[in-house]
């Protein structure tokens, strides 16, 4: 079984909603004093208001079988103030997020 690997688009916004609701899930389960589940809304109105606007944020998906499996979301951060020390350098915050079972699925092997 392929993976295939493409930018996001609004068609995608359910399966970034459940990509996203999970891995807080999963995070919650490892730290509740860290991380929460935020509100599905919440969640829906950033991943539309990213892929109708142009924003600099990317956003990629992975698919197995016509099935969104995973995403990489690409966050630039801004340079830092005029009145801070700091050189300017392009940064970005990574997240990324597989469902569980996916290795297995393309591999054919449990994980």
């Amino acid at each position: 079984m392929s993976i295939l690997v493409r930018g996001a688009a609004r068609e995608d916004v359910s399966a970034l909603v459940r990509l996203r609701l999970a891995n807080a899930e999963r995070h919650v389960q490892l730290n509740p004093a860290v991380y929460r589940v935020p509100g599905v809304e919440a969640v829906r109105g950033h991943f539309e208001e990213v892929l109708s606007t142009g924003s600099k944020t990317l956003i990629l998906v992975a698919e197995v079988a016509g099935e969104v499996v995973g995403m990489v979301e690409v966050v630039p951060l801004a340079d830092p103030p005029d009145h801070q020390i700091l050189a300017p350098r392009r940064a970005a915050e990574v997240h990324t997020v597989v469902l569980d079972g996916i290795a297995a699925r393309v591999s054919g092997r449990p994980c």
